[in-house]
C-alpha cells in the first residue's frame, strides 16, 4: 500500500528470532522495523539490550522501530519508555487483548511529539467512532485509578 517492501526474518527451528538476524537485515533501504514484544503466539520477547540495539541500528538508517505490544499486558515489562526516549521509536498498544474489547478496534500510540504529529496528518478522517472512544477514554480512566490506587498502597 505505501510502496515498502516486506523483508522477514525467519524464525528458529525453537520458535525464536535471533535479534542478529534483524540487525544484518537493516540497511539504508530499510524505513521500518516492527518487533512484536511480546510476540503472539509464541511469547518470546527480546531482551532490553537487544532492543536498544536495533532501536540505534535502525536511527543510523533513519528508520522507524515500531514495537507492537498488543500482549504486554501479560508481560511485567513494557518497552514504552524507548518510545519516550527516542525519537525514532513508537509504541502500539491495543485494548483488544487484555480488555476483551477487540470490536472497538481501540488502541494506543506512545512515540515522539513529531511522529504522533505525523500520524495525526495522515489517518483517516472517522477511524475510530464516537462509542470506541467513550470507552476507551473510561477504560484509560479506570486503569488510571487502578494504577494510583497500587502505587498510593507502597
Amino acid at each position: 500500500m505505501l510502496g515498502l517492501h516486506h523483508k522477514p526474518i525467519a524464525y528458529n527451528n525453537n520458535l525464536t528470532i535471533e535479534a542478529n538476524k534483524i540487525l544484518q537485515a537493516i540497511d539504508s533501504g530499510t524505513r521500518t522495523v516492527v518487533l512484536l514484544n511480546p510476540n503472539s503466539p509464541i511469547g518470546t520477547v527480546f531482551p532490553e539490550n537487544e532492543v536498544e540495539q536495533i532501536i540505534h541500528s535502525a536511527k543510523e538508517v533513519e528508520a522507524l522501530v515500531v514495537i507492537d505490544e498488543a500482549y504486554h499486558y501479560f508481560y511485567p515489562q513494557s518497552h514504552i519508555k524507548y518510545a519516550l526516549a527516542f525519537d525514532n521509536v513508537v509504541c502500539v498498544c491495543t485494548f483488544s487483548k487484555l480488555m476483551s474489547l477487540a470490536g472497538l478496534r481501540l488502541g494506543v500510540i506512545v512515540g515522539h511529539p513529531d511522529i504522533i504529529h505525523y500520524m495525526k496528518q495522515s489517518h483517516l478522517t472517522y477511524e475510530v467512532n464516537s462509542v470506541a472512544l467513550l470507552f476507551g477514554e473510561r477504560m484509560l480512566q479506570r486503569m488510571r485509578n487502578l494504577l494510583w490506587v497500587t502505587v498510593g498502597a507502597k
